[in-house]
């Protein structure tokens, strides 16, 4: 796989010897140590890479560690931008970072993979021995959206000893305002960074020998406002023309026009052969001596560069021994200008020598934008398909993705290889549409391959996508007949058959065959460790995890989960975010076995780990649980409060849809504390129109269908529906749920008189509960099933053994200890806040209105409202109003 690395980005800039050095701002800097985030911000040519660079060679170097990274358009992908972090920290003291460089590996471009890897990259930066300093040049360039988000939560969490400095010409979105508000940075501006008088002075006459008098001197510097690159540029005018007032005289306007005429100026009297150089060799970011050669056809480049750098034309080595050379940002794009306009027929043949040497050289992915910038689209698209699969799976699929959308779609439709790139992006984003478009294109010629192998591993690879968007719909049949037809193929390469194993789960989870789908899951572990996919090894072992718990094996589930941190631990990931999914596997573990205390142990910690990763799905299910928990203990508003909140967290990701768990347990809540109408919306729902064979999830929302009819009554049709449950769980060997569906059949029975039918079903329930000690299914029933159960317990006892009556009794104790739950009043719906939110309602204010007569913000009354119409299940002011006067909720 192309690495892409490119050493000179992360030297240090070495000082020039003819440099000021600005000490009253090292005074400044030196507080840096002190904040988390130094952020220098201005204009382009202000000196802030010199004046961080210089700071550190002169006054800190051996103090702290410090590492630097060079950015560019380039950078903008993720993977690259944090490699190059890595990379740049790691030199320090080498292997300090092989977890964060594990993950990196495995990068997926979606929030939840990026937490992991930032996770373990923080964690591993508390074993730094002192103060590590991180700078970051241009940051500007990044153009990103989602690295600033990392990158806020990065500098949120990093550890005390670890330090970012941002040079930047805009403010980065990265939650400055709450760094100022907690004074946790260090901001130097334009204002700070600009040459005082005195330091021009001494700029011009000790760096550029070139003597000036007061006069031209303070013009200068109040017409640049302290503008490095400015007065640079007008010393080399002076330099190259002693007539000051002529100079001066011209040197007037907007500063962007100032500069553009000064360094036509500068480029004008420079040797045409250098200006050629220049022009040709700005198509590069970084450049080195060889790579020179072949751009320009030359071979005394190194010559040429180092006499632009004793000229201090622009040129910034960017290592100590100075191979490698960048220019100017600012001068660069003037030299774009220039050739544009001079040199544009050379282009084409310049960029394709840049590709050759990139190639020659293995910097695949350079060479490839290389060739897309000279529309050498035969040879862009061979190299992206000797890389791209290599790339796709260690996270850079959207990279891919680009490079094929530069590509013409006549062209692009020539390749299957590049169809498939753009299927894969296109179905991992839930884009039904297009990724069939690519399928389709890439199925047209492989039907025409010569090669019987090449055209099998295509067809292969085009079923198991068709069988991933199959699972996004949660379509078991259609997952297994696309697999079916892959099969003979897929099987013949590793990474495909660890994907159409782990799919081939997938469906059968949905299908409910939970014994099988474990099967598939550790036989996809062992292949994607052999393969170093830590990816889909992380996927595979949690599906084991929810696989155990659906089976009904809490034991085997605790021990898998246990393992799987010991695994984390070991490699120092214990602490990434994506941990929080086992803690709260763990967790619900525990609340089968009524440990509440260490239940609510183990989602905290879930929960920790979910906002420090900001995943959204942690997030969400830490709070179902703690909804559960609160529930368990009684206190129904907090419990309501948590629904409300797991509502609010859940984003629309089609991959991870905890909708239907959550809409379950919040049904549920509803029917025990008497409020039928919100389960009877959902009971009248579409829902149950659909075909309960396809999903085992959908089998849940019938379960709460079943309590409707047995709360209310309705106990003929909760008899048939039963039966029907039974016979579906029991089937699919989900134990757990096969007992809770005995449990609730043995309370219908005993309404309807048949105490014989509830002994056997209450019986079997509680042998099947007993060895994995499932109690929560029992003591959630509440009063009803405790009464029968105290009234049955002599008898039930004849029908079990030892173990089980121990657990009967248990379970009959357990009852003793859980408070009833309160069947709240319509009253009890709102809490006295809301209430009066809800009376402002009905007095037609508004919002704005609302917070004034309480002396809250408009965000608080926000959050009051929402809380009112989740709980009385509306969705506007007026629904509110109509449903609270149907309540009797509202006064008067």
């Amino acid at each position: 796989m192309d690495k892409g690395f490119i050493k000179s980005k992360i030297n240090i800039p070495k000082a020039k010897e003819k440099l000021i050095r600005r000490l009253s701002l090292f005074e400044k800097l030196n507080e840096c140590v002190n904040y988390k985030l130094t952020l220098v911000t201005a204009p382009a040519g202000f000196g802030k890479s010199t004046l961080i660079s210089s700071w550190i060679n002169f006054d800190v170097k051996n103090r702290y560690y410090m590492s630097w990274v060079s950015l560019d358009e380039r950078d903008s992908d993720p993977i690259t931008f944090w490699r190059y972090i890595l990379i740049s920290i790691n030199q320090i003291q080498s292997g300090m970072l092989e977890n964060a460089f594990s993950v990196l590996n495995s990068y997926q471009s979606n929030n939840e993979s990026a937490m992991d890897f930032l996770s373990v990259f923080i964690n591993e930066l508390y074993n730094i021995e002192k103060d590590l300093f991180v700078v970051l040049d241009d940051l500007y360039l990044v153009t990103n959206d989602e690295i600033y988000d990392q990158l806020r939560f990065f500098i949120k969490n990093m550890p005390i000893k670890m330090h970012v400095i941002i040079l930047s010409r805009v403010v980065p979105n990265i939650g400055i305002a709450k760094l100022r508000a907690t004074d946790n940075m260090l901001e130097l501006s334009q204002k700070d960074i600009s040459f005082t008088v005195k330091e021009t002075k001494e700029f011009f006459e000790k760096v550029m020998n070139v003597n000036i008098s007061e006069e031209i001197l303070n013009i200068l510097k109040k017409r640049t406002e302290g503008w490095a690159a400015g007065l640079q540029m007008a010393a080399l005018s002076l330099k190259n023309n002693k007539n000051e007032n002529d100079v001066i005289k011209n040197f007037r306007g907007d500063h962007r026009y100032v500069l553009e005429y000064l360094m036509e100026e500068v480029f004008t009297l420079l040797d045409k052969d250098i200006q050629i150089f220049l022009m040709k060799t700005s198509i590069l970011v970084e450049m080195n001596f060889d790579l020179c050669n072949k751009i320009v056809g030359i071979e005394d480049s190194q010559y040429i560069l180092e006499k632009l750098d004793n000229e201090n034309l622009f040129m910034i080595p960017l290592d100590q021994n100075k191979e490698w050379y960048r220019y100017h940002h600012l001068f660069r794009d003037f030299l774009r200008n220039r050739r544009e306009i001079n040199i544009k027929d050379d282009l084409v043949s310049l960029y394709n020598n840049a590709a050759d040497w990139y190639k020659v050289n293995e910097l695949y992915s350079i060479s490839i934008d290389f060739y897309l910038k000279a529309r050498n689209y035969d040879k862009a698209v061979s190299m992206i398909e000797k890389i791209d699969m290599d790339l796709m799976f260690s996270g850079e699929m959207k990279k891919v993705y680009d490079w094929c959308m530069l590509i013409p779609q006549s062209k692009l439709y020539e390749s299957p290889r590049l169809c498939m790139n753009a299927a894969w992006f296109k179905c991992i984003n839930g884009d039904y549409e297009d990724t069939e478009k690519y399928l389709k294109h890439a199925q047209e010629i492989i039907e025409k391959f010569h090669s019987q192998e090449k055209a099998d591993y295509f067809f292969a690879e085009i079923m198991i996508i068709k069988a991933m968007l199959a699972t996004l719909d949660k379509d078991s049949d259609k997952i297994a007949e696309y697999l079916n037809k892959a099969k003979a193929h897929s099987s013949k390469y590793s990474l495909l058959n660890a994907t159409t194993i782990l799919l081939n789960g997938t469906a059968c989870i949905y299908r409910g065959d939970v014994l099988k789908a474990l099967n598939f899951f550790e036989e996809c572990l062992i292949i994607s460790k052999n393969i170093n996919n830590y990816y889909i090894a992380t996927m595979a072992n949690t599906s084991i995890i929810i696989s155990k718990m659906l089976k009904g094996t809490l034991y085997e589930a605790e021990k898998q989960c246990m393992d799987l941190l010991e695994y984390l631990a070991q490699r120092h990931a214990e602490n990434i975010p994506i941990a929080g999914t086992i803690y709260n596997d763990l967790a619900l573990v525990y609340y089968e076995w009524n440990d509440l205390s260490k239940c609510r142990e183990c989602v905290e910690k879930a929960l920790e780990l979910g906002m420090k990763g900001n995943i959204s799905l942690i997030i969400s299910i830490s709070y179902i649980i703690l909804a559960k928990i609160y529930f368990a203990d009684s206190s129904s508003e907090d419990a309501f409060n948590y629904i409300k909140k797991a509502e609010n967290t859940i984003v629309n990701n089609r991959l991870f849809n905890v909708s239907i768990d959550l809409e379950v347990v919040k049904q549920n809540m509803f029917l025990r504390i008497g409020n039928f109408q919100h389960a009877e919306t959902l009971v009248n729902s579409q829902i149950f129109e659909r075909e309960v064979k396809y999903n085992i999830e959908y089998l849940f929302f019938n379960m709460v269908k079943l309590r409707y009819y047995m709360l209310s009554n309705s106990l003929i049709k909760a008899e048939k529906l039963v039966d029907k449950l039974y016979e579906s769980f029991e089937k699919r060997k989900i134990y757990k749920v096969v007992a809770e569906v005995l449990i609730l059949k043995g309370i219908i029975s005993e309404k309807l008189g048949n105490t014989q039918e509830t002994l056997k079903c209450l019986s079997k329930a509680i042998m099947l509960s007993y060895k994995e000690y499932y109690m929560r299914i029992f003591l959630d029933e509440g009063q009803s099933l405790k009464n029968i159960m105290v009234k049955l317990r002599n008898k039930l006892e004849t029908d079990l053994n030892e173990g089980a009556k121990i657990f009967l009794n248990e379970i009959i104790n357990g009852f003793d200890e859980v408070n009833d739950i309160k069947k709240l009043d319509n009253n009890d719906l709102l809490s006295i806040r809301e209430l009066e939110v809800l009376e402002y309602l009905k007095d037609g204010l508004t919002n704005l209105e609302i917070a004034d007569s309480l002396f809250v913000s408009v965000n608080t009354v926000k959050t009051h409202l929402l809380n009112i119409y989740t709980k009385l299940d509306v969705h506007s002011r007026t629904e509110a109003l109509a449903k609270a006067a149907d309540l009797n909720i509202l006064k008067g």
